[in-house]
């Protein structure tokens, strides 16, 4: 349903900036640039629950899952790119396509 998934990718915004605003230098710059990414690789994850036919309410646990999910993307992404491209302009990196599929690769054999 669609309300599932615009109800998700709000809960999901909301806490892009919660990191946003908890994050500093590069990390930051990460979450800022990397967000369409970090936001994709979620709703990947939660596309089961998403995609019922009715209409969910999300609870205190989903929004931990969601919480969870993000750190670890974070984390996950950030070390990727640090370990394969240690110099990277991160506004350059993510507007990238074939570094983009690289990672978003990576995160999915890691995370899902």
């Amino acid at each position: 349903m669609i309300i599932n998934a615009v109800s998700s990718f709000r809960l999901l915004e909301n806490n892009l900036k919660e990191n946003e605003k908890n994050n500093t230098g590069k990390k930051k710059n990460l979450i800022v640039h990397g967000s369409r990414v970090l936001s994709a690789i979620t709703l990947l994850k939660l596309v089961k629950r998403i995609n019922k036919n009715e209409k969910i309410i999300i609870s205190d646990i989903d929004k931990q899952e969601i919480e969870d999910t993000l750190k670890s993307l974070i984390d996950l992404s950030f070390q990727y790119i640090n370990n394969k491209y240690p110099n990277a302009y991160l506004a350059r990196f993510f507007s990238n396509r074939e570094k983009i599929k690289e990672l978003i690769s990576y995160l999915k054999i890691n995370l899902i």
